[in-house]
């Protein structure tokens, strides 16, 4: 069906609703549609393939369906969905996925207007994440990619979430950033989600975490998100202790002499962590000194570091900072040649 959707030849059928008792499950009414749909087509080769969705099959129906031309799609073969609930997503999410075939931009076909997120969203990414609950904890901790949550989640981030969706969409975001790594879509869903509902805390932990590496800040960055509507909710203290954890492996990596620009944007976060802007720590509180002792390590191999001034209601401002960290990457010695000698 989505193959059809947009080719010359393809149109939609309107269909006048009236008051009366039948239904899909009436055997006659996908017969009569489908039969409408043949006199409105010049010839057989016109006519676009009708389909109908079905949850299990129906070898007697699925038979007499495509006598007249009707094909079976059926979304549960095994039966395994029973309960209303399951089904419902089982069939928010085919829906899903034929509008995605059908519109890879998340644009309704012939018009500009973003699609809309639909139920099914935050039981798919359930789904999704159940089997990542069982990897090991050293792959969760080091954040390999998870494909298929990274494609749904960019998908997710063109369309227009509904109000009523905004509490499910927000805790979905939560869970992709606690058990799994927090993916380039989640990042994009986020920016969207506060572009289009004024932020959440869960936006914010989902942007301030993308900020731990280089290429997240450009993503956030590029984005031109409104820096008060990020800045303007607080993250949870745990997520902060994530983040000194990680800027703690970035200065270790630079005292080894393996130096990249993810430092730069953590020094930034590091710095509002610290200043209560992010969380709200007791003064005496042992991520705070941890956090500044990190801010203070880091100053003594980048002198910028200390001028950091982050600004409440702006970006990172971390340029001097990546200048002294490209400086310290241009002037790394070269690796010594290996010392075996051929024979």
């Amino acid at each position: 069906a989505a193959a059809k959707c947009g080719q010359p030849g393809w149109r939609p059928m309107s269909i006048h609703y009236s008051r009366c008792r039948y239904d899909f499950a009436e055997l006659s009414v996908p017969v009569i549609l489908a039969s409408d749909l043949t006199f409105r087509t010049d010839s057989e080769e016109d006519r676009p393939t009708s389909f109908i969705v079905r949850f299990t099959p129906n070898s007697v129906l699925q038979r007499l369906y495509a006598a007249v031309g009707i094909e079976t799609i059926c979304i549960d073969p095994d039966g395994t969905a029973q309960s209303p609930q399951e089904k419902s997503a089982l069939l928010g999410d085919f829906l899903h996925r034929l509008a995605t075939a059908a519109s890879p931009d998340g644009l309704i076909p012939g018009s500009s207007s973003p699609l809309f997120l639909s139920s099914a969203f935050s039981a798919t990414v359930r789904r999704i994440l159940e089997p990542a609950k069982t990897r090991t904890g050293s792959l969760r901790s080091y954040g390999y990619p998870n494909a298929a949550l990274d494609r749904y989640l960019v998908d997710a981030a063109k369309r227009i979430v509904p109000m009523a969706l905004k509490p499910e969409v927000a805790a979905a975001l939560r869970a992709s950033l606690t058990d799994v790594l927090l993916t380039t879509g989640a990042i994009q869903l986020a920016l969207s989600l506060t572009r289009q509902c004024k932020g959440s805390p869960e936006c914010t932990e989902v942007i301030v975490m993308g900020f731990r590496s280089n290429s997240g800040g450009r993503l956030i960055m590029d984005a031109k998100p409104d820096w008060a509507q990020i800045w303007g909710y607080k993250i949870r203290e745990s997520v902060a202790q994530n983040l000194v954890t990680i800027a703690e492996r970035e200065l270790n990596s630079h005292k080894q002499n393996q130096i990249d620009t993810d430092l730069a944007f953590l020094m930034d976060i590091l710095k509002r962590i610290t200043n209560d802007q992010l969380c709200d720590l007791a003064p005496e509180s042992t991520l705070k000194k941890s956090a500044q002792a990190v801010l203070a390590e880091a100053s003594e191999f980048y002198p910028s570091v200390r001028e950091l001034q982050p600004d409440p209601n702006g970006p990172p401002t971390v340029e001097d900072l990546v200048e002294e960290i490209e400086q310290a990457i241009a002037s790394k010695p070269s690796p010594e040649p290996p010392d075996d000698v051929p024979f």
